[in-house]
């Protein structure tokens, strides 16, 4: 049986594999963050293209604006995806046994692959048997500016906090369509189109999982 786990999902497989949640002393990750991605989480993200005719929806503002190939969106030299967060507790470490997807300077573990235990090692698209991710590739701005809303009436988000967050959530994501951005392009903060989303390519990727 395959398992996918995202953000709050990620959080309970990590329990059960053996690793701990805790509240992070860094604060929320609320809005658009760059992941820094592994080997391990390109190879993942990589396998999108492996047939040349994945084809998926680019966002903007949250409507499909155009269809494009895969190829498009995910280059062997690219190693930062861009992707909603919605989260207070994190993952302390990684789970035995599983494999790093990327981090970001608050949360180290961003998600984790386990392979099945036949797969051979030198295989170049291992089985993946359970895939975790911290977080949303489903959530667009619109989603995640509700969600600012409710905890900052609330009381759960402090000025700052929900300042900052309002200002990552609708953030351009740079580079490879807004999915993907290579690491040269880390300070060009004012590019890509505005309203793009990590499903697209996230989605296929999470998709090619389940059909392997």
């Amino acid at each position: 049986m395959k398992i996918i786990g995202i953000c709050f999902g990620m959080q309970i497989l990590a329990l059960a594999l053996g690793s701990k949640v805790e509240p992070n002393p860094a604060g929320w990750e609320l809005g658009v963050y760059d992941v820094q991605l592994t080997d391990c989480g390109k190879e993942w993200l990589g396998r999108v293209v492996t047939d040349g005719s994945s084809e998926t929806e680019v966002l903007e503002k949250g409507k499909p604006v155009k269809t494009v190939d895969g190829e498009d969106l995910v280059k062997k030299e690219q190693d930062l995806l861009s992707i909603q967060q919605v989260h207070r507790d994190y993952v302390t470490s990684l789970p035995p046994n599983t494999h790093l997807v990327g981090s970001t300077p608050k949360c180290t573990v961003q998600g984790f692959i386990r392979y099945y235990p036949t797969a051979n090692q030198n295989d170049e698209h291992r089985p993946i048997r359970i895939l975790a991710l911290q977080g949303h590739p489903e959530f667009i701005p619109d989603i995640v500016n509700k969600i600012i809303d409710v905890r900052s009436s609330s009381g759960v988000l402090d000025a700052a906090t929900t300042e900052e967050a309002r200002r990552r959530a609708g953030r351009k994501m740079v580079g490879g369509q807004g999915v993907l951005r290579s690491k040269t392009s880390a300070g060009q903060s004012d590019e890509g189109v505005e309203g793009l989303e990590g499903r697209g390519v996230v989605g296929w990727a999470v998709l090619q999982v389940l059909l392997e």
